[in-house]
């Protein structure tokens, strides 16, 4: 009974060390998903975020379009219909490699780029091709 007992400590500890390695090399929270749907009406879009735009309640306010990104985020739009669509932000951009900045058709793929900060607000139009002016939603980086 005595080796039983020491040899039933011993898996405990092999165990424990097991886990504890397992959660030390487990990796990083994965970036989240935002997807906005938008809805085209001639020169205009309607957006709204689609799920928890993951503000607090002061962020974004009341406001479908805004959402709260963290850095490396994953934000999709979709934007259906015939028309191309692009986004030009007012003052730099969260996204990497100038995401989004050229006419696509359906979607829009962007992740938000490392050198953002906490409390960094971005105002951006969603305009359509061969249309003066776009709907102009904000990301606020949480």
């Amino acid at each position: 009974m005595k080796n039983f007992t020491k040899d039933l400590g011993h898996a405990s500890l092999v165990f424990t060390i097991v886990i504890a390695g397992l959660l030390l090399s487990s990796p990083p929270v994965s970036a989240k998903e935002h997807v906005l749907d938008g809805t085209p009406n001639q020169c205009e879009v309607t957006l709204a975020v689609k799920g928890n735009n993951n503000c607090d309640q002061t962020q974004c306010g009341t406001e479908k379009d805004c959402f709260c990104a963290e850095k490396n985020d994953k934000v999709t739009w979709n934007v259906p219909g015939k028309k191309k669509f692009r986004l030009s932000f007012n003052s730099g951009s969260p996204f990497k490699d100038k995401c989004g900045e050229k006419f696509k058709k359906a979607k829009q793929h962007c992740r938000i780029q490392e050198g953002v900060v906490k409390g960094q607000e971005f105002t951006y139009d969603v305009e359509l091709e061969g249309c003066a002016e776009g709907v102009d939603p904000r990301i606020v980086i949480k």
